[in-house]
């Protein structure tokens, strides 16, 4: 019978080497057991069968957050989604979102956070360049179909 520990664990079941006590001592001592005593504390020979494996992905269900769970021979691996980190959580690999904001992102604007990236909201005349990194003048001289011209100088507007 299956032991299941409260943090989540589970302990199998004693496995045992042979049902009639002929190795590694006399019934009732444990020499029948894997790692039992015996009459002399020496457990036999035998070796347990090798336990099942356990894929940690399937049984806990995002446990990688932003990212996705790689099962591995012994525990698991997260490989992050763009935009998010690897950190652990009680001991165990998982995916967090960057906080681009507090990065210092959308210099000028502002900087909302979003799962796996960010937005950058600029005041108006401005836009968002290099990727988001800050917020920059518009050129309406530039621009094909709101240039600001005066006497035929273009002038670019109050608004930066």
């Amino acid at each position: 019978e299956w032991t299941h520990l409260c943090g989540g664990g589970i302990i199998p079941p004693i496995w045992r080497r042979n049902q009639t006590g002929t190795h590694g001592g006399e019934d009732g001592d444990g020499g029948d057991l894997v790692g039992g005593g015996g009459g002399n504390g020496g457990g036999g020979a035998g070796a347990p069968p090798p336990l099942a494996k356990i894929n940690e992905c399937m049984l806990r269900n995002g446990i990688c957050g932003l990212g996705d769970c790689v099962d591995k021979d012994v525990g698991y691996q997260c490989e992050c989604w763009d935009g998010a980190e690897e950190t652990e959580n009680e001991g165990n690999p998982t995916c967090i979102d960057i906080d681009e904001c507090a990065l210092g992102y959308c210099r000028g604007g502002t900087c909302v956070n979003k799962p796996g990236g960010f937005e950058c909201r600029c005041p108006p005349g401005f836009d968002p360049v290099e990727n988001g990194l800050r917020c920059s003048d518009q050129n309406e001289c530039e621009m094909t179909n709101g240039g600001m011209c005066t006497n035929g100088v273009c002038s670019n507007g109050e608004d930066g």
